[in-house]
């Protein structure tokens, strides 16, 4: 699907696309084996960048906290280009699933996509919406990689020192005792490798969130970034672009060496996003609330339905079944924002006093800068390369020679935040109008510089083939 030329600093819309068959969903990335350049969790420190102070924590005689250097700042934005602040620097395209759900979950894990239970007040202003991707091959260079600790093996310090209590000593260093000696062995990797670099293998992806929850210090809807209807979850895919950071509040550094600066594993996040796609994998097309709530908002009516589909049948009342047919189908929640909460403030991502940096930028920072392309795959899509390889870049999708390719858009307009646009309401927002353009595995993937639409492909509708979405937005009066 392509989308081009619109108007607003918020485009909320959800796009339903069906193929007449199977189902599953996204845009083009090959799963075949790229090498990869990690960006090494050292460059954290690069100024403006991480604090190298109390990496450890600092205890405080019966435990050790976190050092408030961890927020000095919160984040540190990677500089991809030096004539630009920060705050403004070019934003990265991450794609890829949603991590799924680990075998070794408990209550106390943090979740794959959830509302963050605690977050630092200065620096939001609600709690974060946050999810792990699993990236692509070809956004992998995003993950950060690190030098793993070799191991140590150091004696007991004195033979006086009862066993039980060097015992201790040595499992909070992560060793274990042999031969009256502490043994800390090498680290292993997350992939389990034992070789010279370490590399993460998911990345978080964090937005203030806008949902309709209560904290008691106001409304989310009021005051969040993200309203819930574009929420990724496990089994999702996502399309999203935004600010690539190192976040320096994590520094993973080893229980035997914690205040090296040779073994930080600071991870990098899209924080916070400026765009953001949740394809919808095996949906069948549903208002996005079809239950009547008793809070806003509430969309009463009946269930939306492609035009493959028809009218709802009209079917005896003993009938099973009756209404629309349920055809499964790509859906695709699309949100585009300048909205990034304290997050987007340049004071979170350089350390005090920012002063130096021109002093507190705002929430809002301007998206009319660029076009978002992306597309949209229907039902039948092969993303793993199980059983229909990829082609010219883009995924595989099986074909059928009855099938009809078409589409809905659905608008969410009136589930935007109330300061969506820097406004004091969402009356100064405008949706965008998406242009949708249909191409083939003859149409390369989109790189971000897509004006128009190409060419249509001489015989795309017999086919399953996918949609591409470019959105482009003017300035109405609230980005600054």
């Amino acid at each position: 699907m392509k989308v081009i030329k619109a108007i607003s600093q918020r485009i909320p819309v959800t796009c339903y696309l069906s193929a007449g068959i199977g189902m599953c969903l996204l845009w083009p990335v090959a799963f075949s084996a790229v090498a990869q350049d990690y960006i090494p969790a050292t460059n954290a420190f690069n100024s403006p960048g991480c604090s190298a102070d109390e990496l450890g924590g600092v205890d405080i005689g019966i435990t050790t906290v976190p050092s408030p250097q961890r927020a000095n700042p919160e984040w540190k934005a990677i500089i991809l280009d030096s004539t630009q602040p920060p705050h403004l620097q070019p934003p990265q395209v991450l794609e890829g699933f949603v991590l799924p759900t680990p075998n070794d979950e408990t209550s106390e894990s943090q979740a794959s996509a959830e509302v963050a239970e605690e977050d630092l007040p200065w620096t939001h202003f609600t709690h974060d919406w946050t999810f792990k991707v699993l990236p692509d091959p070809n956004y992998q260079y995003l993950l950060s990689s690190w030098e793993p600790f070799p191991g140590e093996t150091f004696p007991k310090p004195d033979p006086y020192v009862p066993d039980d209590l060097f015992a201790g000593l040595c499992t909070s260093k992560g060793g274990s005792v042999i031969n009256n000696e502490c043994v800390v062995p090498r680290e292993v990797c997350p992939d389990g490798v034992t070789g010279t670099t370490c590399h993460h293998i998911d990345m978080e992806v964090e937005w203030d969130n806008a949902s309709l929850m209560e904290e008691h210090e106001g409304r989310q809807r009021t005051w969040g970034a993200v309203p819930e209807f574009v929420w990724s979850a496990v089994g999702d895919r996502v399309w999203l672009e935004g600010r690539w950071i190192f976040d320096c509040g994590h520094p993973g550094t080893p229980a035997a060496a914690p205040n090296s600066t040779d073994y930080v594993k600071f991870s990098t996040e899209i924080h916070p996003p400026r765009a953001l796609v949740t394809f919808r994998l095996n949906h069948t097309v549903l208002d996005s609330f079809p239950v009547p709530r008793v809070s806003a908002p509430n969309f009463p009516g009946r269930q939306s339905f492609l035009p493959v589909t028809g009218e709802p049948a009209i079917l005896p009342p003993d009938a099973p079944n009756s209404g629309p047919t349920q055809v499964p189908v790509t859906e695709a929640d699309i949100f585009i924002s300048g909205n990034g909460g304290a997050a987007n403030d340049i004071c979170s991502i350089v350390p005090a006093s920012c002063s130096e940096f021109g002093g507190h930028t705002g929430a809002i920072i301007p998206v009319n800068d660029r076009n978002y392309v992306f597309d949209i795959y229907p039902p039948g899509t092969d993303y793993l390369g199980f059983t229909t390889p990829n082609e010219n870049g883009n995924f595989g999708v099986a074909s059928s020679p009855d099938a009809s390719l078409q589409w809905r858009i659905v608008d969410h307009f009136n589930e935007l935040p109330d300061h969506a646009c820097g406004g004091d309401d969402k009356r100064v927002c405008v949706t965008v109008d998406p242009i949708i353009c249909p191409v083939d595995f003859s149409t390369p993937p989109p790189d971000q510089t897509e004006t128009s639409c190409p060419p249509v492909p001489a015989h795309y509708s017999s086919f399953c083939r996918y949609q591409r979405q470019l959105l482009c937005q003017e300035h109405p009066g609230g980005l600054g």
